[in-house]
């Protein structure tokens, strides 16, 4: 079975205006900062769509294969309804809300996120040959490309695919 692994911000949701000013000097989400954006006068459903999302789309309709979503966000009811509004469903969403204390506590998003991802690759279902990431921070692709999985840079992919708003 196949797993595709999405991030969110910057990779299928650009919510620039929003989030970027909530994230530190080595591209962590300072969650703190961005609970306040989290509501409808914080603009999340100002957030748009990235083109990589017609990559997620055709992926989720593969039938030997689960799409995740591992974000460093921190869900809140609005989160969940801006991905129901906008038809993105994922067959398992973890994010820092839902992970144990032992894997959110003060972690960088690159070891946050390849600690969700190891135990998975030890399921029977999953292995890393059949594993990818698609995310925009450097640190997520540095970690989970060292797990063995194929990682793919979120906004590489989405620049390529129209969207022509990110420089770095």
């Amino acid at each position: 079975m196949k797993l595709y692994l999405f991030d969110l911000d910057r990779t299928l949701i650009h919510s620039d205006a929003r989030v970027l000013p909530c994230y530190d000097a080595h591209g962590n989400l300072n969650i703190e900062k961005y609970r306040r954006t989290q509501t409808p006068e914080g603009g999340i459903y100002s957030d748009s769509i990235l083109p990589l999302v017609k990559v997620y789309r055709r992926l989720k309709k593969q039938k030997n294969a689960r799409v995740y979503c591992v974000t460093a966000r921190e869900f809140n009811h609005h989160d969940l309804n801006y991905l129901e509004l906008n038809d993105l469903k994922f067959d398992r969403i973890y994010e820092r809300g839902t992970v144990s204390t032992k894997i959110r506590q003060n972690l960088g998003d690159g070891v946050y996120k390849a600690d969700i991802i190891r135990p998975l690759l030890n399921l029977k279902q999953f292995s890393k040959e059949n594993t990818c990431i698609f995310d925009d921070n450097k640190s997520v692709l540095n970690n989970c490309s060292l797990l063995g999985i194929k990682c793919f840079n979120a906004i590489t992919l989405n620049n390529r695919l129209g969207f022509n708003s990110y420089l770095f």
